[in-house]
């Protein structure tokens, strides 16, 4: 398949945030340059900066289904203290 495609250190990205839960890898297929589309394995995880919400089929509580490119609304680099419940 596709190289695996993680975020630069200094993006604001997901993978960068200290809420990031990695729970694997995923395929994401996207358009490139010109109109080719590729296929690309990027990190994926769950985003834990604010509390689980229920999914609306199973009720369960669940964590936001994010990739590490994702942009982060919530960043706060693994270094920076983090006190809970400001994120």
């Amino acid at each position: 398949m596709g190289r695996l495609i993680s975020p630069s250190r200094k993006a604001r990205a997901c993978g960068n945030c200290v809420h990031f839960a990695l729970t694997g890898t995923a395929f994401v297929t996207g358009p490139t340059s010109g109109s080719r589309f590729a296929t690309i394995e990027q990190l994926h995880g769950e985003c834990r900066a604010r509390p689980p919400k229920p999914d609306r089929k199973s009720g369960q509580a669940v964590w936001p289904d994010v990739v590490a490119t994702d942009f982060c609304g919530a960043f706060a680099r693994p270094e920076t203290k983090v006190e809970r419940g400001t994120a």
